[in-house]
């Protein structure tokens, strides 16, 4: 199998607007790669299958790498992740990715798309749209095309694909230890239950206690994310700084 192009998608808006972009231009044998890191939100699935379906209407393939999956790993590290040891983008994401690059263009010709937009945060406002060799994608070309783009013409791109474009973030993995208070607040029970297990098995928060005015287990969290007395205006608080899960591989 041929690839030109490995373009990755986390299946959120702005990963599934690189897709159209790169069908508008008409770009050849191009594998669209989804990380399973067997830890997305209960409705993810559906959105899953839908840009698996858009994939094939424009001529591209699809694939899913699949890693250990979020609950093995950190039953087998015996720790949860967190800002300093964020070891669930390397072992779910950056491995699996490199081994079936590697597999597909072992002589490293093929380029990497991803979908990064720097208007997205502080962090991105600098991102390059080329990497000629991205130590992160085995030396391959990185591409970021998208990296100008405004909501507003990422939308665009959007609307051509008839799917629906979401009012959050992509849910691949939910909730993410970087998780923002308002999607905690939307978690269910069945969200709260895989995390708690996880807890209790490594005997260690999910989330930053110190980002979540000292709450240390995810029902406490989830109750505090819930209550109207939260001050956003506290500057010392993690939850309103510019971090989040940036493997490098997908955009949003």
């Amino acid at each position: 199998m041929m690839i030109d192009y490995f373009l990755f998608t986390s299946c959120g808006n702005d990963s599934v607007a690189l897709m159209q972009w790169a069908y508008d231009r008409y770009l050849p044998n191009v594998l669209v790669v989804y990380n399973d890191t067997g830890w997305h939100h209960p409705d993810w699935e559906q959105r899953i299958e839908e840009v698996d379906q858009l994939a094939g209407d424009m001529g591209f393939m699809f694939v899913r790498t699949k890693g250990i999956g979020m609950q093995e790993l950190c039953e087998k590290k015996q720790i949860t992740p967190a800002f300093r040891r964020q070891f669930c983008t390397q072992e779910l994401k950056i491995k699996p990715s490199l081994e079936l690059m590697d597999e597909h263009d072992p002589n490293k010709e093929s380029t990497v798309l991803i979908g990064v937009r720097r208007e997205e945060s502080a962090r991105r406002s600098t991102f390059p749209e080329h990497t000629e060799e991205s130590v992160g994608h085995g030396g391959r070309s990185l591409w970021a095309p998208l990296v100008r783009y405004t909501e507003e013409q990422r939308d665009s791109l959007l609307k051509a694909t008839e799917i629906d474009i979401l009012p959050h973030r992509s849910r691949e993995c939910f909730p993410c230890i970087y998780q923002r208070k308002e999607g905690i607040a939307e978690m269910s029970e069945e969200d709260i239950i895989k995390v708690e297990k996880i807890e209790k098995i490594t005997g260690s928060a999910w989330f930053n206690p110190n980002s979540k005015q000292g709450n240390n287990n995810i029902r406490d969290v989830v109750k505090w994310a819930r209550t109207n007395n939260y001050k956003k205006s506290n500057p010392n608080q993690i939850e309103l700084l510019d971090v989040g899960c940036d493997s490098g591989y997908c955009g949003d």
